[in-house]
């Protein structure tokens, strides 16, 4: 055990709090192969994503044709829900809905006290297995350290440098497994450009414009489209230089907005407030 290691201590999981994210970013993480590819069902199988498909926008499951693994058998197509609660699955009518009947998992976040059930509306029973999200903030540190000297601080920090650098490359093979390696890179990219604040909407707009999207001719004027960053207020109050750059930009967009208008992130998803003007997303987008 390393010295790092040892200063971790045991971790105790005790019972967490319900989980406070949006679904939409729940989502866009579990894409990305932020949460991993492989869980374990109520059932009691392994179940392993190899390819998400693609992400419906349309109503019915979260994604579509996507390719499964159970128990280390064959591979298998079918869909994929992604609810808050186990319950959501009843609650939200996917069980008399038969635009669910190709699903054949269920992800969920939160666990109810009482057990919940996944049925199709022709009586095929749907896998469950729990997404686990926020977990460190169920963690306990049994144990602190006490002062060290200064050779074991560095030795400590260099440990734990590449404790982050192990969790970060595990995280970027399971996206390259899953989308490939250029994808897998634009999308950390994309991530890293939006900083803390804004990862998960940078993320999204990458994911909803796609590689081959975001490299076309009209390439930038869907990444700013899909950001919702393309609004008449923004072009009717603009300087003449910003008019000029965005001039192209609508012209390209408008050709395009009927069609995509529904992948448009929220306005309320982005956070502008403490970021130096070099930094904000306006820029970055670029």
């Amino acid at each position: 055990m390393s010295t790092y290691a040892a200063a971790r201590g045991d971790l105790i999981l005790r019972e967490s709090p319900p989980v406070r994210i949006s679904e939409i970013e729940i989502q866009a993480r579990l894409f990305a192969g932020e949460y991993g590819c492989r869980w374990l069902t109520a059932g009691g199988k392994s179940v392993e994503i190899l390819h998400f498909g693609h992400w419906n926008r349309e109503a019915g499951p979260d994604f579509k044709c996507v390719r499964f693994r159970f128990d280390e058998g064959e591979e298998c197509e079918g869909d994929l829900e992604v609810d808050m609660d186990a319950r959501d699955w009843e609650r939200h009518g996917h069980a008399t809905n038969p635009a669910y009947n190709g699903v054949l998992l269920q992800l969920f976040v939160n666990v109810p006290s009482a057990a919940a059930f996944a049925r199709t509306s022709d009586f095929r029973e749907v896998s469950q297995a729990r997404l686990l999200i926020g977990e460190k903030s169920a963690r306990l540190l049994t144990h602190q350290p006490g002062a060290v000297d200064r050779e074991t601080a560095l030795l400590m920090i260099g440990e734990a440098a590449e404790f982050r650098l192990r969790i970060k490359l595990s995280a970027h093979a399971r996206a390259v497994s899953l989308h490939g390696p250029e994808t897998a890179l634009f999308h950390a990219l994309a991530a890293g450009f939006g900083y803390k604040n804004n990862a998960i909407p940078f993320l999204l707009a990458a994911q909803r414009t796609g590689l081959r999207g975001a490299a076309g001719p009209d390439g930038e004027a869907r990444l700013f489209g899909l950001a919702g960053f393309l609004e008449p207020r923004t072009f009717d109050d603009a300087d003449d230089v910003t008019r000029n750059y965005l001039k192209p930009l609508w012209k390209n967009w408008w050709e395009l907005r009927d069609s995509l208008s529904r992948l448009v992130l929220p306005k309320d998803i982005w956070k502008f407030s403490g970021i130096r003007p070099s930094n904000h997303p306006h820029r970055r987008m670029v």
